[in-house]
């Protein structure tokens, strides 16, 4: 999340947020959402708008990411191949060290897509997603502390 957290700061990914003491959407939101359903981004009968209920990732207040690179497993198959290699070759790791560099990096998406959208492949969101969406699901609540723990 560290690298999702830089990519949003970067603005190479993106966030539309509606906090829950707003009657409507911020003009930002409003304007990534309209972005987002010109250039294909936007998910019908998955994402929702302000009048059906802005149905986003629920954090402190809901909000719909754009994040296909940090939480894509090819985003993090790259980024955790480069790991591993500038590790043996700076530090003279052994092999099943940098796989298990490798592997770390690729579990999170991974792990992501039973909770919330992830990607099997960068860049556009509505391309690759896939999600159980265990987050949504209320009698999966005990199930899914125990998976993020």
């Amino acid at each position: 999340d560290f690298t999702c957290g830089f990519l949003l700061l970067a603005k190479v990914e993106g966030v539309a947020v509606f906090p829950w003491y707003l009657s409507t959407p911020p003009p930002a939101a409003n304007a990534t959402i309209q972005y987002w359903k010109e250039s294909g981004q936007w998910l019908p009968g998955v994402d929702e708008t302000a009048s059906q209920g802005f149905l986003g990732f629920a954090a402190l207040f809901p909000m719909y990411l754009d994040i296909p690179y940090s939480h894509s497993v090819l985003g993090m198959a790259i980024i955790g191949l480069l790991v591993a290699i500038i590790a043996w070759l700076r530090y003279g790791i052994g092999f099943a060290y940098a796989m298990a560099i490798f592997l770390a990096a690729i579990s999170h998406p991974v792990l992501d897509m039973f909770f919330h959208d992830a990607y099997v492949l960068a860049g556009n969101r509505a391309v690759s997603r896939v999600t159980v969406n265990f987050w949504q699901i209320y009698y999966m609540e005990p199930v899914a502390f125990l998976l993020e723990c």
